[in-house]
């Protein structure tokens, strides 16, 4: 096993490189992820395991979130929390607080506990997608 320090907005846009993007409301794919290229069934398997711990640190952050936007935002009559950028055409404070407090917790960095990615494993690998997070992972064995 390998450990690579990544910040949390990194360990955000490693989640989208495996498993790809898709615009929720469309269901449009905007980016196709890793797993869903053609990989042997060895790198699918330590990718997977990779992705499942990406997703609990995403979900934990993702509640984090959830939390300062109750704690910052309004209720509406359904019960559920919002945050406008805007008060009266004037920019809201609870907002930029909200933002101070977001950039400040995705900037943070984590270790990420991970298999030994080798270059050559994926040599192989066709696509037009790029993967600028997964590539940090990826040990180079110099010549």
């Amino acid at each position: 096993m390998q450990t690579t320090k990544l910040t949390l907005n990194e360990i955000y846009r490693l989640e989208s490189e495996l498993f790809g993007l898709t615009n929720p409301q469309t269901g449009e794919v905007l980016s196709k992820g890793l797993l869903s290229q053609s990989l042997t069934l060895k790198n699918r398997y330590w990718l997977t395991r990779l992705g499942e711990g990406i997703q609990a640190e995403k979900k934990a952050v993702d509640t984090l979130r959830d939390s300062l936007i109750k704690e910052l935002g309004t209720a509406d009559e359904s019960g559920n929390f919002s945050l406008q950028p805007m008060i009266d055409e004037k920019p809201n404070p609870n907002f930029i607080k909200f933002q101070e407090e977001i950039t400040a917790l995705l900037n943070e960095e984590k270790e990420i506990s991970h298999s030994v990615f080798l270059l050559e494993q994926f040599e192989n690998l066709e696509t037009t997608e790029h993967y600028p997070v997964f590539i940090k992972l990826l040990s180079v064995e110099e010549a």
